[in-house]
């Protein structure tokens, strides 16, 4: 499988995965389960239209990792917000992750290279 299908797979996957929790949202009626619709429909929408946003905005990858980085840091506080210990802190961190990676894409950079290669 190429490295680009791969990428998209797993947007696929993080997009699903949003619109799941945002299913799980509205059967406890707590939160804002249309935030997570639109951002997981926004998420699959950005990979399969891949090639036109990067005509358009020139790196669609670093804008899909900060929608997600944005929906992840929107599932924390709402993790806060009910209640949970531990679970915010891991969604903190992958959205520290993803706004790097989103934030090193957008300058056209390659994350986690070392200097020296």
């Amino acid at each position: 499988m190429k490295k680009e299908n791969l990428y998209k797979l797993a947007h696929y996957i993080s997009g699903f995965v949003v619109i799941l929790h945002g299913i799980s949202e509205l059967d406890r009626s707590h939160g804002s389960p249309w935030f997570y619709f639109i951002a997981g429909f926004l998420m699959i929408l950005v990979a399969i239209f891949h090639h036109q946003v990067e005509k358009l905005l020139k790196n669609g990858e670093g804008v899909i990792f900060l929608i997600e980085g944005a929906v992840q840091l929107f599932i924390a506080f709402h993790y806060f917000e009910v209640g949970k210990k531990a679970l915010p802190f891991a969604h903190l961190l992958t959205t520290m992750l993803y706004f790097y990676v989103g934030i090193i894409k957008l300058k056209g950079q390659v994350p986690f290279r070392k200097k020296g290669k």
